[in-house]
């Protein structure tokens, strides 16, 4: 497993409790492996910082597999006598005394983030369980899936799941899709549930995705925030795999549009019946989409939702007898929703590695991610590499 600080960075504050200058000499690995490394696919990062003169703080992400094993060198020098801290990933590590002769120390930061860690260690465990389970029933069973968005890009960056990653998805064609969630609840484990989207309890909608469940640990989340309250209480922490469901896509671009449009309207209508929803939450978005979030959820909270879920498959599916060009993964995050996918990259599958697993992947795996992501050779902020399913994410969802 890759180190998530390896992977991410080791983000350092350096301050200085007063106004005269401080030079940082060297700040980096004890023994580097990564000597003067420019990192072209993360340009946030660099591997070591050395001659930085600053009054006042310094900040930078420092990225070295070294850190982690020989530690972090810190050498600083000040022009007079100066009081300064050192923090790592917002933990602080102390406070020291630095002179014009200089100030060395040597920082163990194996124990920094290890809450995070450690959640994160659970997560990936379980995953690979899911994983691993719906492997199993798709080889048994002769279908097909395919390892998509952030667990495809981990397997082709990492060979793993990205080490700041807290879910996992997969999607298949409608087809096997309907054939697996036939066969899912009497052929899982007894560890494992299948969970329909309509199938929370309490007349509540959260989305259009299916999943396959973890029920045998329970891990706090988010995932199911949106329908806490109402949904069956048991479901609310436990670690889900999503599965996209991929459906034709007109060729017609305005009757893909209209699809689309379709498709969106639906899912408004759904978020009538949730058990948390706040409209505020859509300030940040256009004022048509606000406009249409309060309209179309208070219109849908006056159909039935087995009406909406009904709906949702029909309009979905309205292509479906069709041979087109292209996939839309129809329960997907809506602001994507009209992203098409070539159908021949899930003609056939490719094999790929993900940990110690070979799991399914569209057959041109780079053109998938680079119509997903279009530029994912790139890695993202360093801010947003987080868990964004942890009880402490935010977002809208």
């Amino acid at each position: 497993m890759v180190d998530l600080l390896d992977a991410r960075g080791y983000e350092i504050l350096v301050k200085a409790f007063s106004e005269h200058p401080v030079t940082i000499k060297y700040l980096g690995a004890v023994k580097t492996e990564h000597p003067k490394v420019k990192y072209d696919e993360d340009p946030y990062v660099v591997s070591c910082v050395v001659g930085q003169r600053f009054t006042g703080q310094y900040s930078v992400v420092l990225k070295d597999s070294g850190i982690r094993k020989s530690g972090l060198k810190v050498l600083l020098e000040a022009e007079q006598e100066t009081e300064v801290s050192i923090a790592a990933c917002g933990e602080e590590l102390g406070t020291y005394l630095v002179g014009t002769k200089g100030q060395e120390k040597i920082l163990d930061l194996t124990r920094v983030c290890r809450k995070e860690r450690e959640y994160l260690e659970r997560i990936h465990r379980i995953l690979y369980m899911l994983l691993g389970e719906v492997d199993r029933i798709c080889r048994k069973y002769d279908l097909r899936y395919f390892l998509v968005f952030g667990g495809l890009l981990g397997s082709l960056r990492h060979g793993d799941i990205i080490p700041w990653d807290d879910d996992i998805d997969i999607a298949m064609t409608r087809n096997d899709f309907e054939q697996f969630q036939r066969i899912a609840p009497k052929e899982l484990g007894a560890d494992f549930g299948y969970l329909h989207c309509s199938e929370l309890g309490g007349g509540v909608f959260l989305d259009f995705m299916c999943r396959v469940l973890y029920m045998k640990e329970e891990v706090p989340g988010n995932v199911f925030r949106k329908a806490s309250g109402k949904c069956h209480k048991e479901l609310e922490n436990h670690l889900p795999l999503d599965i996209f469901i991929l459906d034709r896509a007109f060729d017609h671009p305005w009757m893909h549009k209209f699809q689309m449009l379709l498709v969106r309207g639906v899912y408004g209508l759904g978020m009538g019946h949730r058990a948390v929803f706040s409209k505020e939450e859509y300030d940040c978005r256009d004022r048509m989409t606000q406009i249409s979030v309060r309209v179309l959820s208070t219109f849908g909270k006056l159909l039935p939702v087995s009406f909406i879920f009904w709906l949702h498959d029909k309009v979905s599916t309205m292509n479906q007898q069709k041979e087109t060009k292209d996939f839309f993964m129809s329960n997907g995050f809506l602001p994507f929703i009209h992203t098409r996918y070539s159908c021949k990259w899930f003609e056939t599958s490719s094999v790929v590695q993900l940990g110690e697993m070979q799991v399914q992947a569209p057959a041109d795996v780079e053109a998938y991610l680079k119509r997903a992501y279009y530029d994912y050779y790139h890695y993202p902020p360093v801010d947003k590499r987080i868990p964004e399913h942890s009880p402490d994410a935010k977002g809208v969802f």
